[in-house]
């Protein structure tokens, strides 16, 4: 029954049987928590209730997968296999061998992990956003999702992900709570004119601000482009662009107490939310993941429901779901839920998240769909790497795991840092 549940949960749109079956295996799997029916002997030695508790309390589509591995090595058992009635010793599947080599993988990683995470904040500390006193730290979290690529092959895309992700951050509250309309307006052309020389009229901080910004953009063109063997700054320009101009509307939105419409805001959310810089950074950065224009389309195409959409889609929801209240307490007027109600005078903060989860979750399924899918064969040019595939699938998991219970990026509740020391920091026994 768990690993049906477990499987129930990769249903695509129109799979109506699996959602049926999602939630008959989650009521049984419940029932059989609450009635304590662990059984015999067998369930004590194969550690069932912790699976069940696990699977339960993290579904397949929000989770970090280091933390998963981590899991699966705790509850590995090299005693005893259950067949129908009859409990057996299986050697060649329940190995010792097999465990402490598991382990061994796990700790290895997480040592190569360790000493990149102890790169990019000492980076983080001597790049001059924490002179930005009014944004958020959040390096290690943001290592964190990076890591979700956790194969040592790509450490570059972790590190210049994990300088992208703090980069973003500041720009962020920049736009949200710091900058004056009439500064935001200054720093956004700065961007659209791209050129260092031409920030004069700029204040000082957002100079400073500019010039970190143009370096590490620059910093990620010249790798992409080294690793992708073609000219890529018109393609970054302009997502950079697109992005900073989404933070500007939504500043003009603040300024003027405006609500716009709740397809307004989502058009514009899609984007201001930021994932879709995150993953190309992170896709063109992948060692040895080569993607002609065609492929890079297949994955990025702004307005079209490929990887990158479905993720902005994803996060944006996600995020809105739990930071709404928050929001509206510090004067944004501007969320998913607050325009839904606009639109629907009468209607509850329950009826506009229940409606969110009506849009949240047949994207999630969309998204798993667009992932597990085979690549299209007729087109030489179009095959799309599985792993560049993968890591915007493993990001989308983490995210949604870091906003399962509030909005881990505006403050590091206990939750993430628990992830955090599973993941990073605390090795399993040997």
């Amino acid at each position: 029954m768990l690993s049906l549940y477990r499987a129930s949960q990769l249903a695509f749109r129109g799979e109506n049987i699996l959602d049926d079956t999602k939630s008959f295996s989650l009521k049984y799997l419940k029932e059989a928590l609450e009635r304590n029916e662990t059984f015999t002997v067998w369930n004590d030695k194969q550690n069932v209730i912790e699976e069940i508790k696990y699977a339960l309390e993290n579904s397949w589509h929000a989770s970090v997968p280091r933390l998963e591995a981590k899991r699966y090595c705790e509850l590995y058992r090299t005693d005893y296999a259950r067949i129908a009635k009859s409990v057996y010793q299986l050697p060649n599947v329940h190995s010792q061998n097999m465990l402490e080599l598991a382990k061994l993988d796990f700790n290895i990683i997480q040592a190569i992990h360790q000493t990149e995470m102890k790169n990019a904040t000492t980076w983080f500390r001597d790049s001059g956003l924490p002179q930005f006193t009014f944004a958020r730290e959040r390096p290690l979290e943001y290592f964190l999702i990076a890591a979700g690529t956790y194969e040592p092959q790509y450490a570059k895309c972790r590190f210049l992900f994990t300088k992208v992700a703090c980069l973003q951050t500041v720009l962020d509250d920049m736009y949200d709570t710091y900058g004056t309309l009439d500064e935001l307006k200054l720093f956004t052309d700065a961007v659209r004119r791209w050129d260092l020389s031409l920030t004069e009229n700029l204040p000082d901080y957002m100079k400073l601000c500019y010039k970190i910004f143009y370096d590490i953009v620059h910093e990620v063109v010249f790798e992409a482009e080294k690793e992708q063997g073609r000219e890529l700054l018109s393609f970054f320009r302009k997502r950079w662009e697109d992005y900073l101009l989404a933070y500007y509307e939504e500043a003009e939105w603040l300024a003027f107490h405006y609500v716009p419409s709740f397809e307004e805001y989502i058009k514009n959310g899609i984007i201001s939310i930021g994932q879709r810089i995150l993953l190309v950074n992170g896709i063109l950065l992948m060692k040895g993941q080569i993607l002609s224009q065609k492929a890079l389309e297949q994955l990025d195409y702004p307005g079209r429901r490929v990887l990158t959409e479905l993720n902005c889609i994803i996060s944006r929801l996600a995020d809105n779901i739990q930071t709404y209240k928050a929001e509206k307490t510090r004067g944004e007027l501007a969320s998913s839920v607050e325009c839904y109600m606009k639109e629907h005078p009468g209607s509850t903060e329950e009826v506009a998240v229940n409606y969110m989860y009506s849009l949240l979750e047949p994207a999630v399924k969309e998204l798993t769909w667009v992932f597990l899918k085979p690549n299209d064969t007729s087109d030489v040019d179009i095959p799309i790497p599985f792993q560049c595939k993968k890591m915007v699938m493993e990001e989308t998991k983490v995210t949604m795991a870091i906003f399962k219970e509030g909005d881990g990026f505006s403050i590091s509740k206990t939750k993430i840092k628990d992830y955090i020391k599973e993941c990073l920091i605390e090795p399993l026994p040997l």
